[in-house]
């Protein structure tokens, strides 16, 4: 079994920090729904076009020698792009929105978390193989832990409908396909360029359905506007860099059972910053997620295997 290498704990940072800011952020969603009366698809479509320009900005003055239209000069790309911001930026962020407004946050996460069972499943549909044991120990080891963090081994606080189940399993396919659909396109043009532009033409998408001038009764205090701004430039902006960069680094099946650590950054942070007391099940929680941590950090395949499991995008 061979140690990870200085790269990969590079990818496993990245993943955990993107992840930890996107646990927070859902909760911070979550509050300015039912605090400050906030809208789903609007939050989804300020969010994106906000966030989307912001990395294209820091694109820009990052690379002032490359513009930022450079990525659609070959036309398979436009193509590419839009499939990335409708089907992934969109899919994944309005759906978990949805799920969260329709249910609660625990429970969209629950559901969300599915995702890295189908990057499982469509990792071995490609490759034309089973998965590999380490991959349903650490799968099976990454949901209970993940269980545990978000319910504390208490059911009463999952609020599942239909319309609930429906939104959050539609979010975990989109989270899978963001793992998945890109991957050719950040290898070649970064990913703070491709998910710029996919945030924005998502945006651009979903205007005509959630227009960001419609205000509606949404209550916009300073406390309610830090929360939005927190939400795009850390939940969004640096969730997103951070996480799908990461693919630089590990396969995205790695990627994806890594990234249902979430509940655990939540966790951690709740603890030191909010002073949240943590019960029995959310330390048993706490353990199993850092072992699949440590079970990821070991990769008993040969370097041409792990090769050809990330050059698996459609």
């Amino acid at each position: 079994m061979k140690k990870a290498s200085s790269q990969t704990w590079i990818g496993i940072l990245m993943v955990l920090s993107g992840g930890a800011l996107w646990g927070v952020s859902g909760a911070v969603v979550q509050m300015l729904f039912e605090k400050y009366h906030f809208q789903p698809g609007w939050v989804v479509n300020i969010r994106l076009f906000l966030s989307g320009g912001l990395l294209l900005l820091l694109y820009k003055l990052t690379h002032k020698e490359q513009s930022i239209f450079s990525i659609f000069r070959d036309r398979s790309n436009i193509i590419r792009i839009v499939i990335f911001a409708v089907c992934g930026m969109i899919g994944v962020q309005y759906a978990f929105y949805v799920a969260i407004s329709e249910g609660n946050a625990a429970t969209a996460t629950l559901l969300q978390y599915l995702g890295p069972i189908f990057i499982v499943l469509y990792v071995a549909y490609r490759m034309k193989r089973l998965p590999f044991m380490n991959e349903w120990m650490a799968l099976s080891l990454a949901m209970v832990g993940m269980f545990l963090l978000v319910t504390n081994g208490n059911l009463s606080g999952i609020q599942t409908s239909k319309s609930t189940l429906i939104w959050g399993l539609v979010s975990a396919v989109a989270a899978a396909f963001n793992v998945i659909y890109p991957q050719r396109l950040i290898e070649k043009w970064g990913s703070i360029l491709t998910v710029g532009w996919g945030m924005l033409i998502a945006g651009i998408c979903i205007t005509p359905f959630q227009q960001p001038w419609n205000l509606g009764d949404q209550q916009f205090t300073v406390k309610s506007i830090f929360f939005l701004l927190f939400v795009i430039v850390f939940g969004t902006v640096c969730a997103f860099v951070l996480y799908l960069d990461s693919l630089r680094y590990l396969s995205p099946t790695h990627t994806g059972l890594l990234g249902m650590s979430d509940p655990l950054c939540s966790m951690i942070v709740a603890v030191f910053w909010l002073h949240h007391q943590i019960g029995g099940f959310e330390y048993l929680g706490a353990a199993c997620v850092v072992g699949t941590v440590l079970m990821l950090s070991y990769l008993p395949r040969n370097k041409d295997t792990m090769k050809k499991d990330k050059i698996i995008s459609v």
